[in-house]
């Protein structure tokens, strides 16, 4: 049983991804705590995501790994870890039309008005879940601040705080011990070498690429970068250390596709390691120095690239500092990174690498921009990729196919230039469809929610979690039956995306203002914490709900008319509606968002009160290079010759974002330029250091004033 639920959360996150995930393929130890997954195989559409002229043509994951320490659950990280992770990907296959196809013009037409409706409902069903699970997700932090507050307010007053939720130590322990969890998470990732074969992009020339990774690790650190486990404050201060080994990137023009023993399906393990460890594919010296694991050993073949990117290793070091954070302490590092009044920035990044190479021939030049065109195709066809006839164009019936295929691609192309334009007949018909729209989506939600509570547990259907049990009249409940039902599709044939949204949003307004009224004695603050999150995180455009909340004057006029005036005191109250969720529906109709607790800036901008300010400096990246160096190579009977080469030492990059500027130092110890004959320049030692200091060069690109880009210059 326990295996059963394990394959079900694999499966809904990783079976995306991945086939095989069920109870067969796992071996699990309950008391140790491993969950461990090996040699799974990649699906084909793993990467429809990325949005790209590409497919899985083979790929295998040979180890997933998940730690958890039951035992000592809240004082030693949970582990994730992926090892061997080989992905050989290809073009897709183009949807050549079929030879001899008759398509009928009136037959054509119908197929693009459906595939488009099509389209454009699931793309309002996915903002619409999009915008539900952000509402869900802020609705969970505003109760939790409500409660804080609450919390720290009976501190003051010298009582004990009441605990809200019925959980008592437990609820407030659990709370800190899932932060506690997320904010020590170490993830771990080797052995990776993700392959690209095409044989079409360039005729005549077959080009391959690929991406090979030796090994990433993130854990938490302290303040002095150790590796260390936090409790206190974890994700309100996170620390990171990223550590990378051997990451490269290498491009071939001309040399032979991989050619495994059998089909690639039948490959086992052992197999998938000689074609595709990246210990046999990285340079000589790498490969005879170690590069570990995956397979390579010896015993098998060394394959040999031609490199974009040798292989580099390093470490970065990265710190979050929440609002929170910033607004209630100083800096306590005793660095001032020459922003706000000596505050520290709230994201900080610092990079270290030893080396960074960078080669290119000519043929490398040729095949990169013969697939950077085929890509720049596929983007600029997408748009009309799916109205696309299935014949050829012949004449007859299929040339006026194709004579219509050219208009509709017209039309959608004045339609995005235009973007969300709205024309005098389309706003009538939403004026028209608004009072009929908003019911009958409403409608779908309650029943569909009503038959979920009715139906057994684990059918899969859709509710809410958050504002359960709060008795909030506000609660979000109804998520289930998004999408609605036929007579939903008729009417989104008719409307605009941007319409049908916000008539949806108003709608789930409504199917919450009809939910009956919870027993009378419910906490007051349990009810005030939903309807806080709620009047927070939606965006305003949801919930009127004419008939129940207009006085004299109603309807779209009526609302217009009101503007931004607070409700009547003597406003008429529903039935199903408390005086205060009066008031929040009101604030919803009303447009009233009140701001996220962390968000980017604040209205402020004071210091010492989490505001950004212009001088408040909110990211910091610094990157140091040992060696960094450019070649340019001309390849003779498959070995590369090096044509000159500039290279640099002892680089140091600042990067310093301001809310509206932006400042970047550069610093050089030393930089030459050679050729086979000789150096052709050479600058000398410029600097006996490595890193940044206060007299290093500055480019200021200034958003806006020059004032604010001075100060970007005074702080570096």
């Amino acid at each position: 049983m326990f295996e059963a639920q394990v394959a079900y959360y694999l499966n809904k996150y990783l079976g995306k991804y991945l086939q095989g995930l069920d109870a067969d393929s796992l071996r699990i130890s309950v008391w140790r705590g491993d969950v461990e997954l090996r040699n799974l195989s990649l699906r084909p559409e793993a990467l429809q995501d990325l949005d790209l002229p590409v497919t899985v043509k083979a790929g295998l994951l040979g180890r997933l790994t998940l730690k958890v320490p039951w035992t000592a659950l809240g004082r030693e990280p949970v582990v994730v870890e992926f090892d061997r992770l080989y992905l050989l990907a290809c073009p897709k296959d183009p949807l050549q039309p079929a030879q001899g196809a008759k398509v009928d013009v009136s037959q054509y037409e119908a197929e693009v008005a459906a595939g488009e409706l099509s389209a454009k409902r699931q793309r309002v069903l996915a903002a619409e879940t999009q915008w539900l699970q952000e509402l869900q997700a802020k609705m969970a932090l505003k109760a939790q601040q409500l409660q804080q507050q609450q919390q720290q307010q009976g501190q003051g007053q010298g009582g004990t705080p009441k605990r809200a939720g019925g959980g008592g130590l437990f609820n407030i322990n659990l709370q800190a011990l899932i932060h506690t969890i997320l904010g020590n998470l170490q993830l771990r990732l080797t052995n990776v070498h993700i392959r690209y074969e095409d044989s079409c992009s360039l005729p005549g020339q077959l080009l391959s690429g690929g991406l090979l990774l030796g090994r990433v690790s993130a854990h938490t650190v302290d303040e002095k970068g150790r590796e260390a486990f936090v409790t206190a404050d974890v994700l309100n201060l996170l620390r990171k250390a990223i550590v990378l080994q051997d990451f490269g990137v290498y491009f071939d023009v001309g040399s032979p596709f991989m050619d495994p023993p059998k089909d690639w399906a039948s490959l086992n393990a052992r197999e998938w390691d000689m074609l595709l460890s990246p210990a046999r594919h990285a340079p000589a010296a790498i490969a005879v120095g170690g590069g570990g694991g995956g397979g390579g050993g010896s015993g098998g073949p060394q394959y040999r690239h031609h490199f974009l990117l040798l292989p580099i290793s390093g470490q970065m070091n990265y710190v979050r500092r929440s609002t929170r954070f910033l607004s209630t302490s100083q800096s306590s590092d005793g660095s001032d990174d020459g922003g706000g009044g000596g505050r520290p920035p709230r994201q900080e990044g610092r990079i270290a690498l030893r080396a960074l190479s960078l080669a290119l021939s000519r043929e490398q030049y040729v095949g990169a921009r013969a697939l950077l065109e085929a890509l720049d195709d596929y983007t600029a066809n997408a748009p009309y990729r799916a109205m696309r006839p299935h014949c050829r164009p012949t004449s007859g019936a299929d040339a006026r196919v194709w004579w219509r295929y050219a208009l509709f691609a017209v039309q959608k192309q004045l339609r995005l230039q235009r973007g969300g334009g709205c024309s005098w007949a389309q706003l009538q018909t939403a004026c028209r469809l608004r009072k009929k729209y908003i019911p009958a989506y409403a409608r779908c939600l309650t029943a569909a929610a009503a038959a979920a509570v009715g139906a057994p547990s684990g059918t899969g259907a859709t509710t809410a979690s958050s504002g359960r049990g709060g008795g909030g009249g506000m609660s979000l409940e109804v998520v289930a039956g998004l999408g609605g039902d036929d007579s939903i599709g008729e009417m989104d044939a008719q409307l605009p995306e941007g319409t049908i949204l916000l008539f949806r949003r108003m709608a789930h307004a409504m199917a919450q203002s009809q939910k009956p009224a919870a027993a009378t004695t419910i906490a007051t603050t349990s009810a005030a914490a939903t309807l806080t999150a709620t009047s927070s995180t939606t965006d305003g455009a949801q919930g009127r709900v004419q008939t129940r909340t207009s006085a004299a004057g109603g309807g779209w006029v009526g609302w217009l008319m009101r503007g931004k005036r607070p409700p009547a005191a003597a406003a008429p109250v529903s039935a199903t509606l408390t005086p205060e969720e009066w008031d929040r529906l009101q604030q919803l109709l009303l447009q009233e968002d009140v701001e996220d607790v962390d968000a980017p800036g604040d209205v402020s901008g004071t210091e010492g009160d989490g505001g950004d300010g212009p001088y408040f400096l909110s990211a910091l990246l610094e990157v140091a290079v040992e060696r960094c160096s450019l070649q340019l190579d001309a390849v003779q009977g498959g070995v590369a010759q090096p044509l000159i080469s500039a290279s640099m030492q002892a680089v140091g990059i600042r990067i310093l974002r301001y809310p509206t500027t932006l400042g970047v130092s550069l610093r050089v110890g030393w930089a030459g330029l050679e050729s086979p004959n000789g150096v052709l320049l050479c600058t000398g030692q410029l600097s006996s250091s490595n890193g940044l200091n206060k007299q290093s060069a500055v480019a200021k690109l200034s958003g806006k004033g020059s004032r604010y880009g001075a100060a970007a210059a005074g702080d570096v």
